[in-house]
């Protein structure tokens, strides 16, 4: 299995010591110290941010940005930290740079690659 797929779509594997996920934590309200520092801390979440970059043709690239272009979609990633798959509504952040990689001919420059590094970010 792919280590991302955006709703009924296997991406690519994303470029080696790439990928990335990391947890977060939401504590509700009432958490913080008090006044003699005693902490209290009380998780209502965790939250998942998945980054990856990938590397492929202009086609391979627009497929990907065409999945992650609605505002939020339906995200399967593997996690680490559970040691499978974890399903998830996500969106990607508003940066999304391309960067040109190899120009490889003038004449056809569709056939250039580029890398794409994209944040997924649970809802």
């Amino acid at each position: 299995m792919a280590l991302l797929t955006i709703g009924a779509t296997a991406l690519k594997n994303p470029k080696e010591g790439a990928y990335l996920v990391v947890p977060s934590d939401l504590d509700s309200e009432s958490s913080g110290r008090s006044e003699t520092a005693l902490m209290t801390r009380t998780r209502i979440a965790v939250k998942y941010k998945v980054q990856a970059t990938f590397v492929g043709t202009r086609a391979e690239i627009k497929v990907i940005t065409d999945l992650v272009a609605p505002v939020s979609f339906s995200c399967t990633f593997f996690n680490v930290f559970t040691g499978g798959y974890t399903t998830a509504t996500m969106y990607s952040s508003a940066d999304k740079p391309a960067k040109l990689v190899r120009y490889l001919n003038e004449a056809a420059p569709e056939d250039s690659i580029w890398e794409l590094p994209l944040s997924f970010i649970q809802y």
